[in-house]
């Protein structure tokens, strides 16, 4: 628990001081707009959406796959835990006789 609030704690003071220098500010200019910091430069609009199609593109892949592994994991553990129990030996008593 201990290092958990460092961790947040140091996340948090990183974040602050990258809004306070003006870094994410100039980070979402160039994804929103394409202009290129420290330049007058700016990228075309066709080319920041496919940037940002791509992207969007790739995290929707990899966490699709993500659910798709963990869905076979999950299948194979559990197939595994029932051959697991159908070797088992049966159990003579069950249940309590009334």
């Amino acid at each position: 628990m201990k290092q958990r609030v460092v961790v947040l704690g140091i996340v948090f003071l990183l974040l602050f001081a990258l809004a306070k220098s003006g870094i994410i500010d100039s980070l979402f200019i160039f994804l929103l707009v394409g202009a290129i910091p420290g330049t007058t430069w700016s990228l075309p609009a066709s080319f920041m959406l496919t940037v940002s199609f791509v992207a969007v593109t790739l995290l929707a892949i990899r966490y699709t796959i993500v659910a798709i592994l963990d869905e076979r994991d999950l299948r194979r553990r559990t197939q595994k835990y029932i051959a697991r129990r159908e070797r088992m030996p049966k159990k003579r008593f069950r249940s309590i006789p009334r």
